[in-house]
């Protein structure tokens, strides 16, 4: 959703995987290079802090505008070349380029630029008052439970034996939940369904690590481990009294967190979520602690949606559903 909203390529395999800065590689050869993994990092070759240039907005909206000169007068080629270089995509303008082929196509083409030149963009790029480099922030959800934990316990539930699998059943069965906020936990669906888990059951292997974990663990594994737990702590914090002290110490943990896990392994270096999570504290510091703009949160309403949708003929749904809200209004 970011990258749509901010004009950025998915970051999965992308040359540009970041929506906040300009971190960037010339090809996916180079990102597995040094140079590539200090940009990463955010540091320099000495080990020193050192922030990659910000995205900006109106840098993005510019480019934007110029990529479609390009593709429109020169050659696709070019504008692919230039797309990558400057870490642009614009998906509904992406769309225009890829069909300006046909001649109805064109001619809307034409018409647009004559007359409504802005719809041919992203309309998040004349939304006023809204920057989105700065106005789409790190979400805790997807970045950091099912990014960075998530991750962490595949890897490691993957490389345990059977034997090994149904004693950590054992351990997650005689866990006590009674004084943390969780239900009864299911120890076989957590264990034999660890790649199909969602936010909230990996928050349990966080919360429950040195008790369910750490007995299979290696003592690097354990640091790995401790510094994420501790970061956690930070990451889910609802309420923060000193601002510049949270500051200081949620980088300290992320920093600890990064040291202790590229020690032992440089494998998720290539992992955009990993960096991505460096900018949590910049975020924390424009919106506030991070639970408050979590998606987890506005996901909820789903279940609103779908009471809607439930009593419906499937004939006209919208229709149902705005009548069952207009009816929701009336109460």
């Amino acid at each position: 959703m970011h990258s749509e909203i901010t004009n950025t390529p998915y970051p999965g395999s992308a040359l540009n995987p970041c929506c906040i800065c300009t971190l960037s590689a010339p090809s996916l050869a180079a990102k597995h290079r040094k140079d590539f993994m200090y940009k990463f990092l955010h540091l320099d070759r000495h080990g020193n802090v050192t922030r990659n240039r910000p995205r900006v907005w109106l840098e993005t909206i510019k480019q934007t505008h110029k990529l479609f000169k390009v593709a429109t007068e020169d050659t696709i080629v070019a504008f692919d070349t230039l797309s990558k270089e400057y870490g642009v995509k614009d998906r509904i303008n992406e769309k225009f380029i890829e069909q300006q082929g046909i001649a109805k196509v064109k001619a809307k083409i034409n018409d647009l630029k004559a007359n409504k030149f802005l719809r041919l963009f992203n309309p998040f790029l004349r939304l006023i008052g809204f920057d989105g480099c700065l106005d789409t922030p790190v979400e805790i959800l997807h970045v950091f439970l099912l990014g960075v934990v998530k991750y962490l316990v595949h890897d490691f539930v993957g490389k345990l034996s059977e034997k090994q699998k149904d004693e950590l059943e054992g351990r997650i069965e005689s866990f006590n939940t009674s004084s943390l906020n969780m239900p009864k936990l299911q120890p076989k669906y957590l264990v034999s369904h660890v790649k199909s888990l969602i936010g909230k059951e990996f928050k349990i292997f966080l919360q429950a690590a040195p008790f369910i974990l750490f007995p299979f663990m290696d003592e690097d594994q354990r640091e790995i481990w401790i510094s994420l737990c501790t970061l956690s702590s930070y990451a889910f914090q609802t309420h923060i009294n000193n601002m510049e002290d949270f500051q200081l110490n949620l980088r300290k943990h992320t920093a600890n967190f990064f040291y202790r896990i590229i020690r032992v392994t440089a494998q998720w270096v290539n992992k955009p979520k990993f960096h991505i999570l460096l900018h949590l504290a910049d975020s924390i510091r424009r919106f506030g602690p991070a639970t408050l703009f979590s998606t987890e949160k506005f996901e909820s309403y789903n279940g609103v949606l779908r009471t809607a949708s439930t009593h419906s003929n499937r004939i006209c749904p919208g229709r149902d559903i705005a009548i069952k809200f207009a009816n929701f209004h009336a109460l």
